[in-house]
């Protein structure tokens, strides 16, 4: 199982749409703070600019970013025939047990190598308690003592973030047999999720979830969490209740 989930993430990682999730996540944290970067603006620094980039474009694409490298790989081990094979050498449980966990991760490390780059270009502006700077009230006394450390927490958020939702749309996958929209559905739901729930509750709006500086901190916990469950109930039950049945 060990090589199994080696292989897998290797084949994942270097893939071509890996790469281009993680540049795009990067340009997009770049180019809309890029006015900022070229020319010096006393007040910018990197908290600021990066606090800033994260109420833009990329927390409307981040979902299918998280998407991109691996949510559909077990709908491509089913049409290639692949998944016959792997199951003479590994039980469906370890087989599940790898795809959450290499799928996980290379969602949640799109958003963090990509937002760690922009961070360390961001960097070149210094780095300060900035009164401009879009800080989550909760955590408000970490960014005035570190805000080096603030903004390492909000890339950990990115990460476990790409995670929950990578996680999500290889569970949905299992019930949408179409890979192009099994990895543009989690967006899809998100940006519904954003506009209908949110107008209810600002506290239901899952960009919050990526973008906390409007967020309470257990919802966005608890948020994460019930995406991240609904996702293995989804991905576990399809693959325990059909596992020996391959088409």
């Amino acid at each position: 199982m060990k090589n199994y989930i080696k292989t897998e993430f290797k084949r994942g990682f270097f893939s071509k749409r890996n790469k281009i999730a993680i540049l795009l996540c990067f340009l997009s944290m770049i180019l809309c703070v890029f006015d900022n970067l070229i020319h010096i603006y006393p007040r910018d620094d990197a908290s600021k600019l990066f606090t800033y980039t994260m109420a833009e474009l990329i927390v409307i694409i981040a979902p299918i970013l998280a998407c991109l490298p691996f949510v559909d790989s077990y709908l491509n081990d089913v049409e290639s025939g692949t998944l016959k094979y792997i199951y003479t050498k590994i039980t469906p449980m370890k087989y599940a047990i790898t795809k959450i966990l290499v799928n996980g991760l290379l969602g949640g490390l799109v958003m963090l190598i990509g937002a760690t780059l922009s961070f360390l270009v961001f960097l070149t502006r210094g780095i300060h308690v900035s009164d401009s700077a879009l800080i989550n009230k909760e955590l408000i006394n970490i960014y005035t003592k570190t805000p080096f450390f603030y903004i390492v927490l909000i890339i950990f958020f990115m990460f476990i973030f790409g995670f929950v939702i990578s996680t999500l749309g290889l569970g949905m996958s299992t019930i949408i047999t179409n890979k192009y929209i099994a990895i543009l559905f989690p967006f899809i739901l998100y940006m519904l999720a954003g506009i209908f729930l949110g107008g209810i509750n600002n506290r239901l709006d899952p960009m919050n979830l990526l973008s906390l500086d409007d967020g309470v901190l257990i919802y966005i916990v608890l948020y994460d969490l019930l995406l991240f469950v609904i996702g293995i109930v989804l991905f576990l039950t399809k693959i325990l209740r059909h596992g020996d049945v391959i088409e």
